[in-house]
């Protein structure tokens, strides 16, 4: 199954802070170093499948943006991208609307929460 990963410029979490380095193939770097490294302590394929689907959730959740409505109340506005987190954390899209404060909180709180959601998971 596919991963569901965009590039590095699609995710609001890594946009301030990417760099090229002249000279540095990274997608290149991390197919010869990184998988081999991985590989050689005991990562299956599986397993690493499992770990990146978790990853791009967690980058996800940074582009999960809370609307208020009439009554000010958080819903969610990039629908998207939170099934993309739902997906990758294997869990109910409406559970997870529903957790991270849809029709209850805030936006401001509702947004607090999915990036703790994604910091508790990175941790």
């Amino acid at each position: 199954h596919s991963l569901k990963l965009k590039s590095v410029q699609d995710y609001a979490c890594l946009r301030a802070g990417v760099r090229k380095l002249r000279g540095v193939d990274d997608a290149k770097r991390f197919v010869q170093e990184t998988l081999p490294a991985l590989a050689g302590i005991g990562v299956t394929k599986d397993l690493l499948k499992d770990l990146f689907a978790a990853l791009g959730s967690v980058l996800a959740c940074s582009n999960v943006e809370w609307h208020p409505t009439d009554e000010g109340i958080a819903f969610c506005c990039t629908d998207h991208w939170l099934e993309r987190v739902a997906w990758g954390f294997g869990v109910p899209v409406e559970e997870l609307r529903s957790a991270l404060g849809a029709n209850k909180l805030t936006p401001r709180l509702a947004k607090q929460r999915t990036m703790e959601l994604a910091g508790g998971v990175y941790a």
